[in-house]
């Protein structure tokens, strides 16, 4: 039998972002929005990050 199967991908770390953001009335493809938890460790760490910021590769370099 040829069964035909879709799977669907979602990148929940910008989900989780875009949701931050839609909370705070914000478009989350034109705002540069990080979730984070400092408490976590000394420092902050990163769980997710809107789709506009994903987009800015340079918020993987330690610049940032």
């Amino acid at each position: 039998m040829n069964k035909k199967e879709t799977f669907v991908a979602i990148d929940l770390k910008s989900f989780y972002a875009s949701v931050e953001c839609r909370e705070r009335n914000l478009d989350p493809m034109d705002v540069n929005l990080v979730v984070a938890d400092e408490s976590r460790t000394a420092k902050t760490i990163c769980l997710a990050v809107s789709p506009a910021l994903k987009s800015w590769s340079a918020w993987q370099t330690e610049a940032f």
